[in-house]
Order: C-alpha cells, then structure tokens, then sequence
C-alpha cells in the first residue's frame, strides 16, 4: 500500500496493488467507478466501504487488505458523526486526514481534532499510522512535520508506504503515548497553556488541573 500526499492542487492518492483512489474515485484495471456514501465494493482482494464525508462528492472510504483497515478521508471540513460512529473500534492500522476545515484552509489543528474525535471511539490502531492530505504551500514544510509529530502524524512522501499500525490491541491507546509526561516551563505570560494545550490537541480526552496563586 502506498500513498501520494502532495499539496492539494497536485490531488493527493492511495494505491493498494491495482486499485487506485483518489477523489472518491475508484481506477481498477475495469476502469473506473465514483464511489458514494453507502456502497460497499469489493476489487481484487481489497474491501471498500463508502461513509458520509464533509462533501457528498468526497465520500469517507474504509479500505480493508487482509486483517488490515485504512481510513482514507479526503477534503476539507468535518468528519460527520455518522461516520465518526461507524468507525468505533475499527482498528484502523492506517488514517489519512485533511487538514482542511470548513472553509477550505489548512489547519494543523483541525487533523488534530479530527484524530482525538477517532481515538475517542477506539478507531485507531496502536501505533496507527496518521498521514496529511490537503496541504498546501501555505505551510513551511519543516514546521508542519514538526507540529505533526507532536501528535503521531506525519507528511508522506510520495510513493511512500502507507498504514504500519498494529491491528488489535489497546484501541483505546493515546497516537502520543510513547512521551508519558512533558514538563513546560516559562515566565508568567508566556504561552505555556496555549503550547501545552497543542501538545494535548490530538488526545481524547484531557484533564484540566487549577493551580494555585504563586
């Protein structure tokens, strides 16, 4: 399996052997076919199922290989929560999320929230392999992967392979697991909450503790 994430004007794809997607379209060697919300087709040993997405054009697809799952969700805006639903306790091995929201700009934050609202309902895989589409040149490169990372996902080169999760498992378990606590230090004013508040911008659920007067 592999994927094309190039900027949104290039239009990015998912290969998985001789299917190829892309735009809710679906390119076989019997040609091609447009996928809508609802459907359900089977190619070559690989499993699709068309879920709602932000635009009735751009379904949600669930692509499943084997025992594996890949989400691949295409265009800006929210992911409905039908869809949502649909997908609890998927195990998705691989997520490709937009960062596009509703109005068509890429935001870092919005994959973010797209990926806690996942991880909420146990769809993610542990180690589920979080992927970008929709970027555009108005993201640095080198700050977009950085911001990325902080919340387990990544830019993917093109051609690159795609979804190395582990299927099964704790579901349940955090894309950031692996750094257990971050101490963030500054002077009064400084932008530790807002910092702090990125770092926990991907994770289901956060708590919120009051501290006391200095």
């Amino acid at each position: 399996m592999a994927c094309r994430s190039t900027p949104a004007a290039a239009g990015a794809a998912l290969r998985v052997g001789d299917v190829v997607l892309a735009a809710g379209r679906l390119s076989t060697p019997e040609g091609p076919r447009q996928l809508r919300a609802g459907e359900r087709y089977q190619v070559g040993g690989v499993r699709l199922v068309a879920l709602p997405g932000a635009r009735p054009e751009l379904p949600v697809l669930a692509v499943g290989v084997g025992d594996r799952t890949l989400l691949w969700s295409e265009g800006p805006g929210p992911l409905p929560g039908v869809t949502v639903d649909a997908l609890a306790d998927a195990g998705l091995v691989g997520a490709a999320l937009d960062l596009r929201g509703p109005g068509g700009r890429p935001d870092p934050l919005h994959l973010a929230g797209t990926t806690a609202r996942l991880a909420a309902v146990g769809a993610l895989a542990p180690g589920c392999d979080v992927v970008a589409l929709g970027r555009t040149h108005e993201l640095h490169p080198g700050v977009l992967a950085r911001r990325l990372s902080l919340w387990g996902a990544r830019v993917a080169a093109d051609g690159s392979r795609f979804g190395h999760g582990e299927p099964g498992g704790d579901q349940t378990a955090s894309p950031r697991a692996r750094t257990p606590r971050t101490l963030v230090l500054g002077p009064a004013s400084s932008g530790k909450s807002e910092f702090a508040e990125d770092l926990l911008a991907a994770e289901p659920a956060v708590v919120y503790a009051a501290t006391g007067p200095a």
